[in-house]
């Protein structure tokens, strides 16, 4: 079983690898350079790096649900969104991250779930 404050850690830790993947892409720099990518590979790409970085920092008590959206803005158009996530755990045991980033090119959003076996 995994301590409250041993999950706790893990939440701030996973908060900071979302972070920084989301600021680190190159891809979402800010100004006139119009983005080279879609929004789904971009998706893809956040999602990858977080999953990866927290399967390398956690022990085999964890496992992860990586939930990633991004909206390209446009200029000439009114972009809207709507998400939801929905789930029945353990809130002693189990733990919700999420992150937003915008600029002028995209916002993105990531969730992660952080649930204990």
């Amino acid at each position: 079983m995994t301590s409250r404050a041993e999950l706790d850690a893990f939440i701030e830790l996973s908060r900071h690898i979302v972070r920084a993947s989301l600021r680190s892409q190159s891809i979402v720099s800010s100004g006139d350079e119009q983005p080279a990518v879609s929004e789904e590979g971009l998706s893809r790409r956040i999602s990858s790096e977080v999953l990866e970085q927290l399967k390398e920092h956690s022990s085999t008590k964890y496992k992860f649900i990586v939930n990633t959206f991004s909206v390209k803005r446009s200029k000439n158009s009114t972009n809207g969104i709507n998400a939801q996530a929905l789930c029945y755990w353990d809130a002693s045991q189990d733990a919700h991250v999420e992150e937003l980033f915008e600029n002028e090119n995209f916002i993105i959003h990531c969730s992660v779930f952080i649930l204990t076996h």
